[in-house]
C-alpha cells in the first residue's frame, strides 16, 4: 500500500482536497483507505471528516487521535488492503505530503517531505521553496504527484 499525506493548518482545505483525491483515485481504478489524524478525540457519524472521506469513495476511513496515537499506522489499517492510504494530517511525519495553505501565503517554514504547496489561488503565492505551487482544483496534477511520490507503508516506522 502506498502512503501520502495531506497536511496544513485548520481551515486550509485539507478535507476537501482529500475528498477530491479519493474521488480521482477511485475514478482511475485505485482503491483508497484514508486516515484522519487529529489532536482531538473523534466525533462519530454524519458530517465528520472520516464520514466525508467515505462518501467520496474511500473503502475505509480510520481516525488516529490521542487514544491510539502510539499505535503504528500498520496496526490502524491492519486487516485492510488497498492501493493507497491517504492521510489527512501528520504534518511532522516522514511521509511525502502536500502542504495546504488555503488563501494564505506560504510562511517562513514548511514541514519536511513536502512535494507541493496547495493553494486556493496559486497565482497569488510567492514561490519561496522551489517546489510546485498548485491550485487545489488541479486534481489531475495533484494525483499524478501522489502516484509518483507516495511511499510503501512497509518503509514507515510510524
Amino acid at each position: 500500500m502506498l502512503v501520502f499525506a495531506i497536511t496544513g493548518y485548520s481551515g486550509t482545505g485539507k478535507t476537501t482536497l482529500v475528498e477530491s483525491i479519493v474521488r480521482e483515485l477511485d475514478f482511475q481504478g485505485y482503491t483508497v483507505i484514508t486516515v484522519k489524524s487529529s489532536q482531538h478525540e473523534p466525533r462519530e457519524g454524519e458530517g465528520t471528516d472520516t464520514w466525508k472521506h467515505q462518501q467520496a469513495g474511500a473503502m475505509e476511513s480510520f481516525f488516529r487521535g490521542p487514544s491510539n496515537r502510539g499505535k503504528p499506522l500498520k496496526e490502524i489499517v491492519n486487516n485492510f488492503v488497498s492501493d493507497f492510504i491517504i492521510i489527512e494530517g501528520m504534518k511532522t511525519s516522514p511521509i511525502p505530503k502536500f502542504w495546504c495553505i488555503g488563501d494564505s501565503q506560504v510562511g517562513d517554514t514548511i514541514p519536511v517531505d513536502v512535494k507541493a504547496i496547495i493553494s486556493w489561488d496559486a497565482s497569488r503565492v510567492e514561490d519561496k521553496y522551489g517546489i510546485p505551487i498548485l491550485d487545489s482544483e488541479n486534481i489531475e496534477q495533484i494525483v499524478s504527484i501522489i502516484r509518483r511520490e507516495a511511499i510503501d507503508l512497509d518503509q514507515l516506522e510510524i
